[in-house]
This record gives structure tokens, C-alpha cells and sequence, in this order.
């Protein structure tokens, strides 16, 4: 597992206990997803529509501000990875 596996593993672990552990712990344990009920939709698929063209363009023109030398293709494939999901829609319901 590279390192930048590791450590979002590591993020989204500690970020899953903070939010579960008070409903556990408070015994509402069967209500902890009430909040999280309906419809999502991926990041990762909408940054393939043609209209983010324009933000990777907008991105790219502030990072040479700062010095950086990234492309638009770049940003493009750092944004895809970092909103990438296995699923492109998903619903949740119930327990």
C-alpha cells in the first residue's frame, strides 16, 4: 500500500470513529445514518463534464502564479484522483 493510501486510510478511519463513537456510545446506535439518508452522486463523475474544462484552465493560470508549472491535463488527473469513488451514484436507506 503506497503512502498516500496509507494516510487517507488512517484520515477517513479517525474521521469514521469521531462520528460513530458518540452514537454507539449514547445507544442510538440504530439511527446513526438518519442524517446520511437519500441520493449521492460522485464527485469523481461530475469532474468529467465538459464545464470543469474551464476550473482545471482557472487552476492551472493560479498555480503558474505561484510558480508551479502544472498542466491542465495534470490538474485534471489530480482532481480525478482525488475525488475517486467506485460508484458513480449511491442511495441510502434505512439501517
Amino acid at each position: 500500500m503506497n503512502t498516500k493510501l496509507k494516510a487517507w486510510t488512517v484520515i477517513i478511519t479517525i474521521g469514521m470513529s469521531i462520528f460513530l463513537i458518540p452514537h454507539v456510545q449514547a445507544g442510538t446506535s440504530n439511527t446513526i445514518f438518519a442524517d446520511w439518508q437519500g441520493n449521492f452522486i460522485s464527485r469523481a463523475f461530475l469532474n468529467e463534464r465538459p464545464e470543469m474544462d474551464t476550473v482545471y484552465q482557472k487552476v492551472s493560470v493560479e498555480a503558474q502564479k505561484r510558480g508551479k508549472t502544472y498542466t491542465v491535463a495534470q490538474i485534471k488527473n489530480i482532481f480525478k484522483k482525488m475525488a475517486h469513488t467506485e460508484f458513480h451514484k449511491m442511495s441510502i436507506a434505512g439501517d
